[in-house]
Parts: structure tokens; C-alpha cells; sequence
């Protein structure tokens, strides 16, 4: 009865099925790593802690609260899903785990925030005789990274995901850490976030809507405004298209696109997405028709963009480390026409009937003619 009463609970809880949240890895290798990284704030706990008590909420719900609104952040997004390692060695107890699922509007306040995250952590703890792993299984959820509040990196080679971040209090301040595959981030960016994560925290204890909650600490924002120094004229008539073609015309035999031991020209590249272009238009394709894109990292990724383009339709990138519900909807949402994707990635959106371009077939297309053009 019990064990009944804690899936109704979960399933009217986590209707989110296709919600995956991930800090998007910026390597590529097979070859799992470990790494780990920690950043000393200047918060005070003290800081912390009165805020807690003046709010009523725990510590652990604090900071779990901006873990989850700087994930949902760092993927665009306002709802994110992902999993908490609940340890609480005072007690003896053994370190246990159960996912979150937040959902947040931008003129939410910071105190309402953090009593849903609180208010849905004391559901998860009240059913916990319903694991975490069939609660995953029943309820077709993908946990992309987990969160802890006093947590452990030895827990990490047990959690099954490629980062795990703590958050813990020493020598009165306030301190963060990470675990994760190296093969997947690179330490800049295990960095940029773990300094993301305090930028949110000093926000946290200003309070206000979550509007005003800001992502980037001081030096955060002196560096990208470092970049913006580079302002020259252009003709903004130009669209990427004609911009491109206008460069493969002066230079056909630089390089345009580098990929691993791959490197193709101006030429080259503007040959092979003319294909592209031409194969949706004989396809009966129109303007602002969309084409969805599932392809790994590759040259293909620029390949296929531009010629979706070049035949006037719009291009869905699809991330194949989504949920496969989830880019069945999103390719259903957006009534896509066609599929360019990679034969071993077709699979994955099997709801979708239509036609599709493989791009193992890409060179082999007729090319483009003068009257397609």
C-alpha cells in the first residue's frame, strides 16, 4: 500500500519524461577520466544561515535550490531535472538518492523558489521506500548529473553520471566542488561553472524575483565584456548564406571546416551543402519549412545547416543526448518535413516516418543546378 501510494505520489510529481538536464560536455572521447575541481567562496556561511532561518528553510535546500536554478539556466531552460545524494553521516545513516524536478517562472521570488524545492525534497524523503531506480525506470526518466549538500566524492563512482556537484561549508565560508569525467569537460569550464554556482548564491541571499538572479560573478562579466571590444562595419543585408558564398568565391582553397584528421575548403564546403540544398528543393521543401538535424559532433553539423539554409528552411538541431520522448516531441512540435541524421542515430526518433537524408548519402547527391539556384 505504501510502496502504491509512492508511485501516484512520484507520478503526479515528475510528469517530466522528457526533460533531460545536463551541463552540455564540451570534449569528446571514449575514454572515461576522472577529474575534480572545488572553488572557495567568498560567501560567509553565517550569511547562509541567517538567511535560512529567516525564510524557514534548511541549508541543504538553499543550496540545492541553486544548483537547480543555475542548471536550468546553463540549459536554457526553466524546469530541470537531475538527482540528490541525501547524507547525513550525524545520524548514521547511508548516503541515499532521489531525483528533483523543479519548474520555476521568471517572476517567481527567491523564497518561493526555494520552499517548491524544499516542499518537493520532503515529499521525496517521506517516499523513499521507492528507490530512486525504479522511480527512473517506471517513470522513463534520465538523471544527467547529481547534487549534494555535504556530499562525498567517493559516492560519485556509484551515481552513473558524468558530474557530481557538492556543496559544504569550511573554515567559515562557503565551498563548492566537483567531480566528473574529464574526457567529457574540460577543466575551463568545470571552473566557469563552479563560479556561475557562487554568482547565483550571492544573488540567492539578495532575494527578489528569479528575474534578477544573476549567473556571472564580477570577473565573469569583465571578461565577456573584454570580448564585445571588436566592433566593425558590416552590410547587414548580407544573410549567412550569401555572406558564405561570397568568401568561397575569394578564397575556394582555404580551409573553412576542420574536424579531427577532416579538413575541407571554402570550396568544398560550399559544394556539399549545395547538394544538400538541392535535394530539399527537388523534395518539394518550401521556405521556413523545417528540417530537423540529429548528427554527433562532426562536419556534417555545419555542412547540414548551411544547406538547409541555402533552400530557404529552417533547421531543428537536435542533441542525441536528449531523451529519444523528447526529440519525438520536438520534431513533432515543430512539424519537421524532413531528417538529416546519421544512420546510427536514426533510431533514436522513431516516431518520425517521414523522409530522411543520411549523410553517408550526402556526397553522393546530384548537384545543385542553375535554375535551383
Amino acid at each position: 500500500m505504501e510502496n502504491t501510494e509512492s508511485k501516484q505520489w512520484y507520478a503526479q510529481n515528475f510528469d517530466c519524461s522528457d526533460t533531460f538536464s545536463q551541463l552540455i560536455p564540451d570534449l569528446e572521447s571514449t575514454e572515461t577520466e576522472f577529474g575534480s575541481l572545488s572553488r572557495q567562496m567568498s560567501v560567509h556561511i553565517d550569511a547562509v544561515e541567517t538567511f535560512c532561518k529567516e525564510h524557514g528553510i534548511f541549508k541543504s535546500t538553499f543550496f540545492t535550490g541553486v544548483y537547480s536554478y543555475l542548471l536550468a539556466k546553463y540549459n536554457n531552460d526553466q524546469e530541470v531535472l537531475f538527482g540528490i545524494v541525501d547524507r547525513d553521516d550525524a545520524d548514521g545513516q547511508q548516503a541515499e538518492a532521489f531525483p528533483v524536478y523543479s519548474k520555476h517562472a521568471n517572476d517567481t521570488t527567491v523564497h518561493g523558489f526555494l520552499k517548491s524545492v524544499e516542499k518537493l525534497a520532503k515529499g521525496c524523503r517521506e517516499h523513499k521506500s521507492y528507490s530512486i531506480m525504479d522511480v527512473l525506470s517506471d517513470l522513463r526518466l534520465q538523471i544527467g548529473s547529481y547534487f549534494a549538500w555535504n556530499g562525498k566524492a567517493e559516492d560519485f563512482a556509484e551515481l552513473e553520471v558524468s558530474l557530481y556537484v557538492m556543496a559544504s561549508a569550511k573554515d567559515g565560508y562557503c565551498l563548492v566542488e566537483a567531480a566528473y569525467h574529464a574526457n567529457q569537460y574540460s577543466e575551463q569550464l568545470i571552473s566557469q561553472f563552479l563560479e556561475s554556482y557562487e554568482a547565483v548564491v550571492e544573488s540567492f541571499l539578495k532575494g527578489g524575483n528569479l528575474s534578477d538572479i544573476g549567473i556571472a560573478t564580477k570577473s565573469q562579466v569583465e571578461l565577456l565584456d573584454s570580448f564585445n571590444h571588436n566592433d566593425v562595419p558590416y552590410d547587414d543585408t548580407q544573410t549567412t548564406v550569401s555572406l558564405f558564398r561570397q568568401q568561397a568565391k575569394a578564397t575556394p582553397d582555404n580551409v573553412a571546416v576542420v574536424y579531427k584528421e577532416r579538413v575541407y575548403t571554402y570550396a568544398e564546403v560550399d559544394e556539399m551543402s549545395d547538394r544538400i540544398a538541392a535535394y530539399l528543393i527537388r523534395k518539394g521543401l518550401k521556405d521556413e519549412d523545417v528540417v530537423s538535424v540529429i548528427i554527433p559532433r562532426s562536419e556534417w553539423m555545419v555542412v547540414a545547416s548551411l544547406g538547409v539554409l541555402k533552400a530557404g528552411c529552417a533547421y531543428q538541431p537536435l542533441d542525441p543526448s536528449y531523451p529519444k520522448e523528447r526529440l519525438n516531441f520536438m520534431m513533432q512540435d515543430a512539424s519537421a518535413r524532413l531528417l538529416i541524421s546519421d544512420e546510427e542515430l536514426r533510431g533514436i526518433v522513431d516516431e518520425y516516418q517521414g523522409e530522411v537524408l543520411l549523410t553517408k548519402d550526402i556526397e553522393n547527391l546530384p548537384a545543385l543546378t542553375e535554375e535551383e539556384e
